[in-house]
C-alpha cells in the first residue's frame, strides 16, 4: 500500500482536531468519521465485547448510536463471531483482519452471528479492528459493507491507520475517566486551562504522550519525525515550567499546578 501525502495529511488534521476535543465521545465519534473516511465502508460499529456478557455494547454509524439489540445479541454470541475468536488465539498479532480471512463464506454467512445479528443489515463483508484486548473482553471497531469485500489495501491502510486508533482510543478513555482523584480539586475531565500556553502541535503531543504513547508513536501519529517530537516536549516543558514527561502530564491532568514559564518561553 502507498499512502498517499494527502491521506497522511488528512490523518495529521484529525488527530490535532481530535487531541483538542473535550469529552470521550466527541473523541470517539471524529475518530470514527476519520476511519470511515480513510478506508471507506457502508457502516462501522464501535464495539466492546466481554465474553463475560455483562459489558457487551455496540454504538453505530459515524454518530455512533448505541445499538442495543446488537448489543444484546453479541453479548451472548459474541465468542462465536470469527473475528473474536482468532483475536483470543493465544500469540495472536492482532492485526486487523476481514472475515474471509478467518472463515469461509459458507461458515459465516451460514453461521447464528451472521444471521441473528447482522443478516438483517446485510453486513456480509467486515473488517475488524482491536484497539484494546484482554483474555475476556476486547474493544475496536468493526467497517461492514453490503456487496463488496475490503481490499487487501484496505486491510493495509487499517494496519498503518490502527497504531493512531489505539492512541486516540487511550485518549478517549482517558478523557471519559476525568482526574484520577475524583476528590481533588482540579478542572473538569478534559484539557486543563494551563494548555492554553501551547501551541496545537504541542497541545497534541502532550495529550497523547498522556495515553503513555512513546515518541515514536506520537510521530507516526502526528506525521512528524521523533526529533520533531522531542523537540515540542522541550517547548512545552518550558512553557509548563516542568522538566519531565510525568510532570508535564501532571500539569495536564490537574494534579500538579504549573510553574510560572521562564521569560521568553510563552
Amino acid at each position: 500500500m502507498q499512502t498517499t501525502t494527502g491521506t497522511a495529511a488528512q490523518v495529521t488534521d484529525a488527530v490535532l482536531h481530535i487531541t483538542a476535543l473535550r469529552s470521550g465521545s466527541e473523541i470517539d465519534r471524529a475518530t470514527s468519521r476519520l476511519l470511515a473516511d480513510v478506508i471507506g465502508c457502508d457502516d462501522l460499529l464501535h464495539t466492546r465485547v466481554d465474553l463475560t456478557g455483562e459489558g457487551t455494547s455496540v454504538r453505530r454509524g459515524p454518530a455512533l448510536v448505541d445499538d442495543g439489540p446488537t448489543s444484546r445479541s453479541l453479548a451472548t454470541l459474541g465468542a462465536l463471531h470469527p473475528a473474536v475468536a482468532s483475536y483470543l488465539v493465544p500469540g495472536d498479532d492482532r492485526s486487523p483482519r476481514r472475515i474471509s480471512d478467518v472463515s469461509s463464506t459458507r461458515t459465516w454467512l451460514g453461521g447464528p452471528v451472521y444471521q441473528e445479528v447482522f443478516a438483517a443489515r446485510r453486513e456480509r463483508y467486515q473488517l475488524s479492528l482491536v484497539t484494546a484486548l484482554s483474555p475476556t473482553c476486547g474493544t475496536g471497531w468493526v467497517l461492514t459493507r453490503a456487496a463488496r469485500d475490503f481490499t487487501d489495501d484496505d486491510v493495509e491502510r487499517a494496519a498503518w491507520l490502527l497504531p493512531t486508533l489505539v492512541a486516540l482510543a487511550a485518549l478517549s478513555a482517558r478523557s471519559t475517566a476525568g482526574p484520577s482523584d475524583p476528590g481533588a480539586p482540579g478542572p473538569p475531565p478534559g484539557r486543563a486551562p494551563v494548555v492554553a500556553r501551547l501551541t496545537p502541535r504541542e497541545s497534541a503531543v502532550l495529550e497523547l504522550v498522556a495515553t503513555g504513547a512513546s515518541a515514536i508513536l506520537v510521530a507516526r501519529t502526528l506525521g512528524i519525525s521523533e526529533r520533531t517530537v522531542r523537540k515540542h516536549l522541550e517547548h512545552l516543558y518550558a512553557k509548563l515550567g516542568v522538566h519531565d514527561r510525568l510532570s508535564a502530564v501532571n500539569v495536564l491532568r490537574g494534579v500538579a499546578p504549573a510553574a510560572a514559564p521562564p521569560p521568553g518561553s510563552a
